[in-house]
C-alpha cells in the first residue's frame, strides 16, 4: 500500500513538474522578458476536520437554580445536601409580594366601583334624555 502511495506520489511529483516547466516555457516563448519561477517540494500530511466553536461547560453533578421572584431569602438548602424531587430548596420571604398583591386588588377593586358608578350615571342620563329632562347640551 505504501509502494503504491509512494510511486502516485512520484508521478503527482513528476506531472507537477512537467507543467511548470511546460507554463514557463510558453511564458518565454509568448513574452520575451523572463519569467522568475519558484519551485517547492510536496509534502503529504493528514488533514483531520476541525470546528473552531465556543461554548459553556456544565457539570452533571452541579444545577444552577434561579427564582423567577425578586425578594429576601429565609432559607437555602446546603451545599451537599440530598434532596428529592419536589422538595423546596429555598424559601422566599414573601411579605413584599404579598403587600404588592394586595395593593393591586384594591385598585382592581376601586376601578370596579367606577365603573359601576359611571355605568349608571350614563344610565340616569339617557333616561333624562328621553323624557326631555335635560337637554343635549347638558348630556
Amino acid at each position: 500500500m505504501m509502494n503504491l502511495r509512494a510511486s502516485q506520489l512520484t508521478i503527482k511529483t513528476a506531472a507537477a513538474l512537467l507543467l511548470v516547466l511546460w507554463i514557463s516555457e510558453a511564458a518565454a516563448v509568448s513574452d520575451s522578458s523572463a519569467t522568475t519561477i519558484t519551485v517547492s517540494q510536496v509534502v503529504t500530511a493528514s488533514v483531520g476536520p476541525r470546528v473552531p466553536a465556543a461554548g459553556t461547560v456544565f457539570s452533571r453533578n452541579q444545577t444552577q437554580i434561579t427564582a423567577g421572584i425578586a425578594g429576601r431569602l429565609e432559607w437555602v438548602a446546603e451545599p451537599g445536601d440530598q434532596v428529592n424531587a419536589g422538595e423546596s430548596v429555598a424559601r422566599f420571604d414573601c411579605s413584599m409580594l404579598e403587600l404588592q398583591r394586595e395593593r393591586q386588588v384594591a385598585e382592581a377593586d376601586r376601578a370596579d366601583i367606577n365603573y359601576q358608578t359611571l355605568a349608571r350615571e350614563v344610565e340616569r342620563i339617557e333616561t333624562l334624555t328621553e323624557t326631555n329632562a335635560i337637554s343635549i347640551m347638558q348630556y
